[in-house]
């Protein structure tokens, strides 16, 4: 699948540390909040994950790549692909990219 745009957002200060970067634990919550959205997208609701098929994904395994500090006011794309399809797993690559260039700051692989 090639990646899709699963999320954005500003940095908020809240979202750092008080040496002014960006907390490891949003960049987590980021690629959580774009693996919903790729659930959305796949054909998972709201409603099948809460009270109908009661399906959804939970993280077991993660590989992660910090590349560039991020601060508040940086906008920010998560880019969010599924790299296998196992017969009771998914793995997705996620990548967090400051708005202002195509580097990726953090890489993460989520199983």
């Amino acid at each position: 699948m090639p990646a899709i745009v699963s999320f954005r957002s500003l940095v908020d200060p809240s979202d750092c540390d008080f040496l002014g970067h960006m907390n490891v634990s949003w960049f987590f919550a980021a690629c959580s909040d774009g693996v919903f959205a790729i659930q959305s997208e796949i054909g998972l609701t709201a409603n099948d994950m809460r009270s109908g098929r009661r399906l959804s994904f939970a993280v077991v395994n993660a590989q992660s790549d910090f590349r560039a500090e991020m601060s508040a006011g940086d906008a920010i794309r998560l880019e969010t692909s599924i790299i296998e399809i196992g017969t009771q797993s998914m793995t997705f690559r996620h990548r967090l990219i400051p708005a202002k260039g195509d580097a990726v700051a953090f890489e993460t692989v989520f199983k």
